[in-house]
């Protein structure tokens, strides 16, 4: 089952962990391997939605372990397999530098969102603040004799 809707290097994650079939679903022996299995389900169904699309340093694994690949070694493959190798559909940006431009776009996207969430919020109590303001000096204007 699990091996129709996760990616090889998922698959072989959750294999060496002794998940064993319970009716749908894979369970795992440790509380912490069953979080990162449904982890690893949710992504599986994101990518066939079209939510998520894997690419080497964010694939389905390293998403759902919240972690970074470590620089030379591949998890849930063999230890002697290269990155070059092991991530072979994106060999096309293997000597590129589009990853570190993609995650300095990320993050700074990211900044500016917060940034602008920010202001917007000042600006917007701000307003808020004016309009208490004026509506309180209309109110006191119309209860005083003339």
């Amino acid at each position: 089952m699990m091996e129709n809707q996760v990616d090889e290097r998922a698959f072989q994650w959750c294999a060496g962990r002794d998940g064993e079939k319970e009716g749908d679903k894979v369970v795992f022996p440790q509380p912490q391997t069953e979080v990162v299995g449904a982890k690893i389900l949710a992504l599986a169904e994101a990518q066939r939605k079209g939510e998520f699309v894997p690419n080497r340093d964010k694939d389905m694994l390293s998403e759902a372990l919240g972690t970074k690949e470590h620089g030379g070694r591949i998890r849930g493959m063999s230890k002697h397999l290269s990155f070059k190798d092991g991530f072979s559909n994106d060999r096309q940006r293997y000597r590129r530098h589009d990853r570190y431009k993609d995650e300095i776009k990320e993050a700074a996207e990211k900044a500016l969102e917060a940034r602008f969430n920010y202001y917007f919020a000042v600006a917007f109590a701000e307003q808020q603040q004016r309009q208490m303001i004026s509506q309180t000096s209309l109110n006191n204007n119309s209860m005083m004799p003339p």
